[in-house]
């Protein structure tokens, strides 16, 4: 649905290959296309994907249990942000791909099954490392998408916000998150005054 395809926006801001489009597209569209625009390459180079690429064929390669075990494995050093942040992107990208061509009930409850398993991930590595601003963005995409996918997890993305507000006030990536949450939570009007501080 119009969910998942905002997942899919979301998903390709994250990873810096969003293109602007015209103006003309319903408000919450128009709001993800400029999320688009404004965030770059730094947050996942696009050639690392390559280097992960193993972990997305595993999901026709091996059983279910036996991909989850593997990924537990690959992040059992928690101070390793970047294997964090490679491989859930990774598998963030595979798998909206594959609920953008089919998206049943059954393949959904996978997928959130998966992220779920990052999310404790995540939950470790803040704690952790509590100060990481870059953790705390990824770690509420990460929940956002779970949101878009029908796990409300809305109130923990808007805690994690509330604590990268507090770590990078100004940076622009607080703002567009924040306008996602808002906008996720059906609140366009702030969503949109966000976008436009986040634009300022």
């Amino acid at each position: 649905g119009s969910m998942l395809g905002y997942a899919m926006t979301l998903e390709r801001m994250m990873a810096g290959e969003g293109k602007p489009m015209n103006a003309g597209v319903a408000k919450g569209v128009a709001i993800a296309l400029v999320l688009l625009s404004l965030v770059s390459l730094k947050f996942v180079v696009l050639d690392e994907y390559g280097r992960e690429s193993a972990l997305l064929h595993t999901m026709t390669a091996k059983s279910a249990q036996e991909q989850k075990q593997a990924i537990e494995a690959s992040l059992a050093r928690v101070s390793s942000f970047e294997s964090l942040r490679l491989s859930y992107l990774s598998f963030v990208k595979g798998s909206l791909a594959l609920l953008a061509k089919d998206p049943t009930p059954q393949k959904t409850k996978v997928v959130l099954e998966f992220m779920q398993i990052y999310e404790k991930h995540f939950a470790a590595y803040v704690a952790y490392k509590p100060d990481h601003y870059r953790a705390r963005i990824n770690y509420a995409y990460l929940l956002l998408l779970e949101t878009a996918l029908g796990e409300n997890k809305l109130k923990q993305a808007e805690e994690q916000i509330k604590i990268a507000y507090e770590l990078s006030k100004d940076h622009p990536l607080t703002y567009i998150m924040d306008s996602t949450a808002h906008l996720y939570g059906g609140d366009l009007k702030d969503a949109e005054r966000l976008m436009g501080e986040a634009l300022a």
